[in-house]
């Protein structure tokens, strides 16, 4: 009986370590990557127009994350900007506040029901600030 109770004790730790093996050992997927994944430079679009709200939320776009964004009205109505993880973005130097007119070149996406854009570039008067390259890597770092 004892042997047995061995045998099915070492066979079920070897089995737990395989299955901790496997869940630890899995690449883990930066943050940052989901937006150069759905970036798509043949859907980049510039929207201009005033910023009417900034505000930091957990965002699908960059995994759950806490992001930055900033509604934007514009000629055609209003428009979400995923801008960057929010981490990031309160180390940047320029600071976009309510009432600002921008400029912004993103890619357009789609989150939830919503056409949005996911910028690559702001730009607020002669100041710019670029997010990301051309393929939607982000250039910004903490």
């Amino acid at each position: 009986m004892k042997s047995s109770n061995y045998v099915l004790g070492a066979l079920f730790a070897v089995a737990l370590a395989a299955v901790l093996a496997l869940l630890f050992n899995v690449p883990e997927r930066a943050a940052t990557t989901k937006g150069a994944t759905i970036y798509d430079p043949a859907k980049e679009v510039v929207v201009k127009g005033v910023i009417e709200k900034v505000w930091d939320f957990a965002c699908p776009e960059s995994d759950g994350a806490v992001g930055r964004h900033m509604l934007l009205r514009t000629s055609q109505g209003h428009m979400q900007i995923h801008m960057a993880p929010e981490r990031i973005m309160r180390h940047q130097p320029l600071t976009l506040t309510v009432g600002d007119q921008v400029e912004v070149v993103g890619s357009q996406v789609h989150v939830w029901d919503r056409n949005d854009v996911l910028a690559r570039e702001i730009t607020r008067g002669t100041e710019v600030m670029l997010l990301r390259d051309r393929q939607g890597n982000l250039l910004l770092y903490e």
